[in-house]
């Protein structure tokens, strides 16, 4: 179980940082339903496991600053996976890795 929830989680977080660098605007009660997540959790995820990144935000919308898209690496990943105590899961840390996740 435990291991389940944390890959959950390591695919949610690896998804939202793809969809967020190739510059979409995430809306939480969107995201609730495509993740099957509450729009609480989601929160916690933006503000407080993503928030080394510059994320914006307008209303329940989150973007990435436009001057940051396109910047993404490797390294990127590394913060939240290192975390979540998965580096050893996913060694390459490759975002393209995480959207083969998703299916």
């Amino acid at each position: 179980m435990w291991m389940h929830t944390h890959d959950t989680l390591a695919k949610r977080l690896g998804l939202i940082l793809t969809r967020l660098n190739m510059g979409e605007r995430l809306v939480l009660e969107t995201l609730s339903q495509d993740y099957g997540v509450s729009v609480r959790t989601l929160h916690r995820d933006l503000n407080e496991r993503l928030g080394y990144l510059p994320i914006q935000r307008t209303g329940s919308t989150y973007y990435l600053n436009p001057r940051y898209l396109g910047r993404s690496s490797k390294s990127d990943i590394k913060p939240v996976l290192d975390i979540l105590g998965l580096s050893k899961i996913f060694p390459a840390y490759d975002a393209l890795s995480f959207s083969r996740l998703y299916i």
